[in-house]
């Protein structure tokens, strides 16, 4: 039935009602009452031909079929002796070796030129900007990385002072600019590209002739056209048999070579066996003349396509030369002029490119053949970087080393590094892997298609795993197949990581059932939950975890297939972010929080203070509270106060107000905000009866903290118990911590509520979404885009921001519905008349506050209800007279006026839910009700134990053993096994010569007034015109991509664009087409790079690809929370920045407010000359490891800042690049604690993991042992079938839900029971179950109710180590800690040294730490069924039943 079923795949109605067969019987009690005929085995063959290995290629011809052994050649010999036989002669080998085009005489067309021949200036070897003496800057990470940028820029500027480059002749920068005056110079010029192309001609002519006889010639002798062999060298029998071979090939019953065989065959280290096994007669050295045959002719039909290639670019610039007198407009002359340099540099870059990879040698030209055949697929010359790197990536991987490196975004890392490792790497012996962002994947997965599906093929697979996949033989057996068919796996990072933790996680289900533990059930609430939250509850049951024990056996031998495996770590700053690359799996049962209910406060007061607080914010805008403090002058007096200093930051630029209020400078908040902020908080713990302590005091504790006011922590720890004490500590936090960190988010690109869409996307990815992601704010990793599966760590900050969410966007109308159904439940519960109960009061009164009306009898017209007629009574006559009336009442004004009272409501009728909705859904009251009655008490539990991986579990030695990883923005801040990054030299030089140069990048400084549509409009009217928008700063907000799309091509004049190209939420290239307004994939439209503009929405401004035409302008915004990397990522999707692309910053006035202190804290009297370069660094690598004990020179620094004259031009680009490092500095910092804590911790986690993956059958043996019949059952089918291979199907034991296979019925029985010719050594039971502690961490947010005692994270650290000393186990281990611990403590007291005690603003600035930015993947435990299964589920490797299948699998 399951096959059948399989069949229909649909949502039509024959699916869903096999579907309904299907679930029906496979029912127990139908399956007992149903007898399914038997399984009969295939009866085996009678015959069966054995075939042994031939003793020459003339055996077994039947058996013989065209095949590539492997791809594992990485040295070819070119015998230049060989080739001169056949007519090949030296200097074109030579050309080919180096310079393919010089046959043509190079150096009569094109000359060198230095930067002064083409009037640039020198560039300057000193770093442009100075970055002041911020705290941020004065660390060990900061002045590590300031070191090395200062390096990098002062070796770029010296490298690009030295070059030259080439330049067309009679097309040099002072040739061009004289056209329009010197008419004689232009007909110079069309003279010499006419030549030029009459030279290119001839070659491509003669090519093209040589490509087809050196083609046919090859093919000829491999086929014995052209016989090879001796004629009657065997005797009249052996010509006998040659004839009968050649008439078997003109019958095609003999196998024939063709070109692209011979062209995949050199890759092969068996290529001549593979070759001459097609053709038995053709001897060595007519091999050897066929190999000589087919490399020319690739490098042949190489030139070819280089010729070619610059022809088209010579056809675009004569067309640009007979421009130049068309036009006496000085504007359009100098627009002519550009256009033709950039062409006549791009046509000259093209013609002297050269080849990289080859060695001359008097006998011989040696090369890796695999970047031959590269350059022969894709008809590209590999630049001399890519060789450099993929070499260097090699070397590594060959001594057992893993790398990271630095590659310059638009060098090629995906399309060219990328797949010619996965080509040298993928050897039927190495599982390799690519690990990609998600929003990368469906890039990067059809990349690696379209470079494996010509000559050399390679299936592609994705690997997609997640908390409720399950483990089995079958995606066991798909890997390896797809490791022995040298396929190339594509992952997300969460899909590794997941599999790692469900070894984990079934462990510790093995502990607990070793143990005799049963889990928990789930205590009940602590909250008074509603009825329908109660439904909520429920539907979250948890299904409890079964281990079999094949699936133990699987599991782990997947893992050694990734040991073994080699891994592909692309934009390796993003997967290994230590902030951001967490995946955690939540364990046992959930509890509230601390300090939600309380028997002195009640329910919910750690919300409820939250609540109060931010209500402050809200009042400036809105001049109403929610809190019940609106008869106090206290309060109003406070709350006007609180919106003076709000609009006067507005004003200043210290706080942003589109697209709500956003704090740009926490300072600001600190010295003007947070004292107010403590006097309104005030109010709210008087409210709760606080003991009498002095105001002052209060407010000292609130604002200062204890360390500061000793005699106010003294004052509050005696008169305080501790619940009072929790609830001031928990004030001294929000207000000094949480309240200035989520304000500083911006809503729908930091964090937001799931929309309806969103929602239905993560339901497809993950049913198992947990209530916390359904109902509470989530992080975004871009503008509109949230985390697929991502939550904020801290309880506090997701109150916060889940408070801030809705109070910005509303209720959703889900939530609506909720809210409306919650009070007709509650309503019900209630006695009286309708409309007196306390929950129709409520709903009246939030309907009046909202401008609205309700229906129904006026005071003293009630007809039952206080006569003594029933309630229902009542009701029935109540809505007898509504329903008379039309709907909106007797006004005829707005529709609103009068709203259906509560209990008449129907949640079904969207009409009336819909006016009720618009009305209420952004009112403040209900916001709150439904947040404290429904969303907290159901989101604020947490568990107490997890499970974790982090980017050390990539990047480190945990699961691979092999690593390789590449950006065009790296950090330093990598695992420590995976090695120091090592930078490209003169790629960080030249970012920041590029986004510093007035030549390539432009500015724009919005008004104050600007808006989305503004910018939007702004950029489609441009002239001249924009071609692309990157959307770095995310200010374009509100809209989807496609309304981008849809905005933008109503505004581009028609003249000049057919198209807007985006993006959209499954990552794919699309195009909006003016013409029908129709969507279609970009590779479907047909519409030249010139025709249509590009909208990057922020989330693929990293890593993605539109090739654009040579003078595209872009358009780039700026944000607050950007950081250098953000930036030159985001530029350099320009991937002809500084050729002829360029740039113009958007800036608005809160971003330029930043910008400005940044200068008056970096400079004293203008620019100060850059520090002198550092000594080189004995380790190599740029700046060092940032791990290395060696501390940072520091930077000479001032002490007073005067301020800064407004700046333009070259100044201000300067001043965004250095306000971006001192961002990228401030993150890096938050960064470097979280990669120490995770590096110390993945010492002892790497030990405890290889212990676990080692002796697990320790573990399970115990586990399993109650498992008699199990045992009993698989003991007697291995003793019944040793030696056998067919598949043991135990339905009779295991009803048909498990299969066992004979192949592994040996392990999967010592799985379960010890055998006793075992010989590797125990580690013991308790030493398994301390392993597991290591992988598990406690989770724990209590608030403190004593005076907080601070703890660097250093003698944290030490204290951890101290207690598990046993998982340290070498002297490896010991310095790898102890080096981490020493430099966390260094870097902790190297500002205090330098520049003293922080002051109060600054420390509270710097507490908004990494625990506060930490994000989490948090894969709840799965859940229940409650509804039908989906059918999409199967497919992708750990997908279903054809893992596969679909349009992420591949074909074999």
């Amino acid at each position: 039935m399951t096959k059948f079923k399989g069949m229909f795949q649909g949502k039509d109605a024959v699916s869903r009602v096999v579907a309904e067969l299907h679930a029906f019987l496979i029912k127990d009690s139908i399956r007992n009452m149903t007898k399914f005929p038997k399984y009969y085995e295939d009866s085996k063959s009678r015959n069966v031909v054995v075939l042994r290995r031939p003793t020459s290629h003339a055996q077994h011809r039947l058996w013989v079929v065209p095949r590539v052994s492997d791809y594992s050649q990485d040295n070819f010999s070119l015998d230049i002796q060989n080739c001169q036989s056949v007519n090949i002669p030296m200097v074109q080998l030579q050309a080919f070796a180096s310079k393919p085009l010089a046959p043509i005489k190079l150096e009569s067309f094109v000359q060198y030129l230095s930067r002064g021949q083409r009037h640039l200036p020198l560039i300057s070897s000193a770093l442009p900007f100075q970055v002041g003496r911020e705290r941020a800057t004065k660390t060990h990470c900061s002045e590590a990385t300031l070191q090395r940028i200062t390096s990098d820029v002062r070796k770029y500027a010296d490298k690009e002072n030295a070059e030259t480059e080439p330049s067309l002749i009679g097309l040099s920068p002072s040739d061009v600019a004289s056209f329009h005056g010197n008419p004689g110079g232009l007909s110079k010029a069309q003279g010499q590209l006419t030549s030029l192309m009459r030279s290119l001609n001839a070659s491509m002519d003669f090519d093209r002739k040589s490509l087809a006889n050196l083609m046919h010639r090859a093919l000829a002798i491999v086929t014995s056209d052209e016989r090879s062999d001796t004629p009657y060298s065997g005797g009249a029998a052996g010509e006998c048999n040659f004839l009968r071979f050649r008439l078997g090939q003109c019958a095609e019953k003999e196998p024939s070579a063709w070109f692209e065989l011979l062209v995949a065959s050199i890759l092969s280290t068996g290529a001549e066996a593979d070759v001459r096994a097609l053709n038995p007669y053709l001897t060595g050295t007519a091999y050897k003349t066929v190999t000589s045959l087919t490399v020319v002719a690739m490098l042949t039909s190489i030139r070819i396509s280089q010729s070619h290639r610059v022809l088209t670019g010579l056809a675009k610039l004569m067309l640009l030369l007979r421009k130049v007198k068309g036009s006496d407009d000085p504007h359009k002359q100098r627009r002519v002029c550009q256009e033709i340099s950039l062409q006549a540099s791009q046509v000259a870059t093209n013609l002297t490119c050269e080849r990289h990879f080859m060695k001359v040698d008097p006998s011989a030209i040696t090369f890796d053949p695999r970047y031959l055949v590269f350059e022969f697929t894709y008809s590209l010359l590999l630049r001399k970087s890519q060789v450099v790197l993929v070499n260097k990536f090699m070397r590594s991987l060959n001594n057992g080393k893993s790398m990271c490196h630095q590659m310059i975004m638009g060098a090629g890392k995906t399309t060219v590094v990328a797949p010619l490792l996965a080509l040298m790497l993928a050897d039927g012996k190495s599982l390799v892997t690519q690990v990609v962002p998600h929003a990368l994947l469906e890039m990067s997965r059809g990349v690696m298609r379209e470079k494996f599906a010509a000559v050399v093929r390679k299936p592609v697979f994705t690997f997609a795993f997640d908390r409720g996949t399950t483990v089995s033989r079958d995606l066991y057996m798909k890997l390896v197949k797809a490791r022995d068919s040298k396929a190339i796996i594509c992952a997300t990072p969460t899909s590794i990581k997941s599999f790692m933790l469900k070894f984990v996680e079934m462990m510790r289900v093995c502990e607990n059932v070793k143990s005799g533990g049963k889990r928990s059930k789930t205590k009940e609430s602590w909250f008074s939950l509603s009825a329908i939250a109660r439904k909520f509850r429920e539907a979250s049951v948890v299904t409890e975890m079964k281990v079999n024990p094949e699936d133990a056996f699987y599991c782990t031998e997947i893992l050694k297939l990734f040991r073994n495996g080699v891994l592909l770590l692309d934009e390796v700053d993003l997967l290994l972010h230590p902030l951001k690359s967490e995946l955690n799996w939540p364990l046992g049962q959930k509890d509230p929080i601390d300090f939600s209910r309380s028997k002195k406060f009640g329910v919910g007061l750690r919300w409820q203070a939250f609540w109060h607080i931010l209500d402050a914010v809200f009042y400036a805008s809105r001049k109403k509270m929610t809190v019940p403090f609106s008869d106090s002058r206290e309060a109003l007096h406070i709350l006007e106060k609180i919106s003076k200093v709000i609009q006067q930051g507005i004003e200043t630029q210290q706080l942003q107000h589109t697209p709500h209020l956003v704090i740009l400078d926490k300072k600001f908040y600190h010295k003007e905000l947070k004292q107010l902020m403590a006097q309104w908080q005030l109010l709210f713990l008087r409210s709760k009866r606080l003991p009498s302590v002095k105001d002052t005091h209060l407010l000292s504790y609130m604002v200062n903290g204890p360390e500061k006011d000793k005699e106010a922590a003294s004052a509050v720890s005696v008169a305080l118990d501790d619940e009072f004490m929790k609830m001031l500590n928990l004030s001294y936090e929000l207000i000094g911590n949480f309240v200035p960190h989520v304000l500083s988010k911006i809503n729908r690109v930091k964090f937001g509520l799931l929309s309806k869409s969103d929602l239905k996307v993560a339901m497809e990815t993950d049913p198992n979404i947990s209530l916390t992601r359904r109902l509470a704010a989530v992080p975004f990793v871009g503008k509109d885009v949230p985390s697929r599966a991502s939550q904020f760590s801290h309880p506090d900050v997701v109150i916060g921001l889940t408070i801030l969410a809705f109070r910005y966007e509303g209720l959703r109308y889900t939530d609506f519905t909720t809210l409306i159904t919650e009070l007709r439940e509650t309503l019900d519960t209630e006695i009286g008349p309708y409309h007196k109960r306390p929950s129709a009061l409520r709903y009246k009164s939030w309907v009046e506050e909202a401008g609205g009306k309700v229906r129904g009898p006026k005071e003293g017209e009630e007809k039952n209800g206080e006569n003594g007629g029933s309630a229902h009574g009542s009701g029935v006559d109540e809505e007898n007279s509504f329903f008379m009336s039309p709907v909106g009442g007797a006004s005829r004004g707005n529709p609103t006026d009068e709203i259906w009272p509560l209990h008449l409501l129907d949640v079904k009728d969207d009409q009336h839910m819909g006016v009720t909705y618009r009305l209420l859904h952004d009112l403040p009251n209900a916001i709150e009700y439904y947040l404290d009655s429904f969303v907290f008490p159901l989101t604020m539990e947490h568990h107490q134990e997890k499970i974790n991986a982090s980017g050390q579990d990539l990047g480190g030695e945990m699961l691979f053993a092999k690593r390789v990883g590449f950006s065009g923005t790296p950090s330093d801040l990598l695992p420590e096994e995976l090695g120091q990054c090592q930078y490209d030299e003169g790629v960080d030089g030249q970012i920041i010569n590029y986004l510093t140069s007035e030549s390539i990048v432009s500015s724009r400084l919005l008004g104050a007034d600007w808006s989305v549509r503004g910018i939007l409009d702004q950029i489609a009217t441009n002239d001249p015109p924009f071609h692309v928008l990157i959307d770095t700063g995310a200010l374009i907000t509100g809209m989807s991509n496609f309304d981008v799309a849809k905005y933008l091509i109503n505004g581009l004049p028609k003249e000049t664009f057919d198209g807007v190209v985006f993006l959209d939420h499954k990552d794919r290239k699309m195009i909006l087409l003016r013409q029908g307004m129709s969507v279609v994939r970009l590779n479907q439209a047909g519409i030249p790079p010139e025709r249509r503009f590009s909208f990057y929405d922020q989330i693929h401004t990293t890593g993605m690809d539109i090739h654009q035409c040579i003078d595209a302008r872009a358009a780039t915004t700026l944000g607050k929370d950007m950081t250098f990397r953000d930036y030159a990522q985001g530029a350099f999707r320009m991937r002809g920045i500084g050729k002829g692309q360029t740039i113009e910053l958007f800036v608005i006035p809160e971003v330029m407010k930043l910008i400005e202190k940044q200068v008056k804290r970096s400079q004293q009297f203008g620019l100060q000359p850059a520090p002198p370069p550092p000594p080189a660094n004995p380790l190599g690598g740029g700046g060092g490891d940032l791990l290395s004990l060696a501390a940072p020179t520091p930077n000479p620094s001032h002490d007073e800042f005067a301020p800064v004259a407004a700046r333009g031009g070259v100044q201000l680009l300067r001043d965004v690049t250095a306000w971006l490092t001192v961002n990228g500095m401030k993150s890096e910092n938050m960064q470097f604690r979280m990669l120490c804590q995770q590096s110390v911790d993945n010492v002892m986690r790497k030990r405890a993991f290889r212990t676990l993956t080692g002796s697990y059958k320790e573990l399970t043996q115990l586990a399993f042992a109650g498992r008699v019949k199990e045992i009993a059952a698989v003991t007697a089918a291995l003793a019944s079938n040793a030696g056998g291979d067919m598949a043991m199907d135990l339905d009779g034991l295991f009803d048909g839900s498990r299969k066992l296979f004979a192949d592994d019925m040996a392990e999967i029985r010592d799985v379960m029971t010890a055998t006793a010719n075992r010989n590797t050594p125990t580690v013991g039971i308790d030493k398994l179950q301390r392993c597991l502690d290591v992988m598990g961490e406690r989770i724990d947010y209590t608030v403190q109710n004593s005076i907080p005692m601070p703890r660097p994270l250093s003698e944290t650290l030490r204290n951890e180590v101290t207690r598990r000393q046993e998982f340290i186990v070498n002297d490896y281990d010991k310095a790898v800690v102890e080096r981490i611990i020493m430099v966390l403590v260094n870097s902790e007291n190297l500002v205090r040294k330098q520049l003293g005690a922080p002051t109060a603003a600054e420390e509270a600035e710097e507490k908004d730490d990494h625990n506060l930015q930490r994000e989490q993947v948090a894969e709840e435990e799965v859940l229940q069924e409650q509804e039908e299964e989906e059918e999409e589920e199967e497919a992708d490797i750990g997908g279903g039943a054809d893992m596969f299948g679909g349009d992420d699998g591949g074909d074999y």
